[in-house]
């Protein structure tokens, strides 16, 4: 099975911690978490994730 790159955008760091550890157990690649919205696509850019998930609020 294919392993997909995700990329988290959060800005709560226990958030994204628990994310990021649902997501590895589950067999996902976590490429980058990144804090805020300005970020993102950057980071993007650099680390190509499949999936990006995005906090609504930021």
């Amino acid at each position: 099975m294919e392993s997909y790159k995700v990329m988290i955008v959060e800005d709560d760091a226990v958030t994204a911690m628990n994310l990021k550890m649902a997501l590895e157990n589950q067999g996902y690649e976590v490429a980058a978490t990144v804090d805020t919205s300005l970020q993102a696509p950057n980071k993007i850019k650099v680390y190509e994730p499949d999936i990006v998930l995005v906090d609504i609020s930021l």
